[in-house]
């Protein structure tokens, strides 16, 4: 064991002399949750939008300033003839036109309806599609004011009659105000942690490669295990450190609620980071230069992280075969879990089959990582 001390001292006095190793592990995870948390973000505001009201009557201006009072919509301008709305966005001018032709007040009178145009651009298909959404409930509430002021004109209430037969209650939980950082900090946790950790573990080793001290670590007396856990164990300790900074930055700083139990998700982490330095072990003893082992872990850990942890896009939409890859990807397990725990207040009664899951990636990861390792040093 006092072998095993004196590495992990080693490896310790090494990160407090390098600087820019601890800056990476402590607080490059809180600076990339900081941008990635502002930069990704799916809610919609401030939409340009053209409009052309050829109808120019009172009716048709409370309309439009009700459709432009909300936080969704800006009237960037006004254009009188319709064949001119395409021109704005083809350059860029605006993201969407509304066209209110004539007979838009009269036929509101009158009851029969009235035809309302509103186009977008689908360049960028996130927006266009949520764009959509907002100016359809925009517009269900404008219809339904209208009833309901027809209805209490001729006095009968809103209840009376058969033109409302049944009302709708909405209701969305764990989420209530749809904040997409509420989506989207627990993913960048789970990626953050899975590239940062895995990338640092493995170039940390690599180092040791490049300056030739690794040969001296390998003919010292020193056993394999202790030399493989005198590795791990520092960076385990200091990348736990680094999340206790990230997840005060997502609960105070965009305001993702807690509502689970801190010691569950420590759990959760710590399991989750042995499977991450795992990784990273791995690759840093295929790998003879620091740059391999970046080029080999990058696309072994941020990129499925991302694109098939469910972080950005649902599962269910994928592929079958992508579906079964997902199961590979450990990072797809620990969103569950954060997110169960962040948002829904659940537990290991609920969150079991995760932990147990993440427990096997844990296991199998460093176990391969040690048998690897073990063979290069032999």
């Amino acid at each position: 064991m006092k072998q095993l001390w004196a590495l992990i001292k080693k490896e310790f006095l090494q990160i407090r002399r390098d600087p820019r190793t601890l800056g990476i592990v402590l607080f490059a995870p809180v600076v990339m949750l900081l941008l990635y948390g502002y930069a990704i973000n799916f809610d919609i505001h401030h939409i340009a939008i053209i409009v052309c009201d050829q109808d120019g009557s009172q009716e048709s201006r409370e309309f439009i300033k009700g459709f432009s009072s909300s936080e969704y919509f800006d009237v960037s301008g006004y254009d009188l003839n319709p064949e001119h709305l395409i021109g704005y966005l083809d350059a860029g001018k605006a993201r969407g036109i509304l066209w209110i032709p004539r007979g838009f007040s009269r036929k509101l009178a009158a009851g029969t309806g009235s035809d309302i145009f509103f186009g977008l651009d689908g360049a960028d298909a996130n927006t266009a599609t949520i764009s959509l959404g907002y100016f359809s409930k925009y517009v269900q509430a404008y219809s339904t004011n209208i009833i309901i002021k027809r209805l209490a004109q001729s006095g009968r209430t809103a209840l009376s009659g058969n033109l409302i037969p049944f009302q709708i209650e909405q209701r969305v939980w764990y989420n209530p105000e749809l904040k997409s950082s509420h989506f989207i900090v627990p993913g960048l946790i789970s990626t953050l942690l899975m590239m940062v950790v895995a990338l640092l573990t493995g170039m940390a080793v690599t180092n040791e490669k490049e300056r030739n001290t690794f040969e001296q670590l390998a003919v010292s007396p020193i056993k394999p295990w202790q030399l493989i856990l005198g590795k791990i164990i520092p960076y385990a300790i200091v990348s736990f450190l680094g999340v206790l900074l990230i997840i005060p930055a997502g609960i105070f700083w965009f305001g993702v609620p807690l509502q689970g139990s801190s010691l569950i998700l420590c759990v959760f982490i710590l399991v989750f980071l042995i499977a991450v330095l795992g990784i990273g072990l791995f690759f840093s003893t295929i790998a003879k230069t620091q740059q391999q082992a970046m080029f080999m872990i990058i696309p072994a850990t941020t990129l499925p992280a991302i694109l098939l942890s469910g972080f950005v896009f649902p599962i269910e939409s994928m592929p079958l075969f992508l579906q079964l890859i997902t199961y590979l990807i450990p990072a797809r397990f620990f969103l569950i879990a954060l997110r169960g725990i962040f948002l829904k207040g659940v537990g290991l009664e609920i969150l079991w089959p995760q932990a147990l899951i993440l427990l096997i990636f844990s296991t199998v990861l460093m176990t391969a990582a040690a048998l690897k390792f073990k063979k290069r040093l032999d």
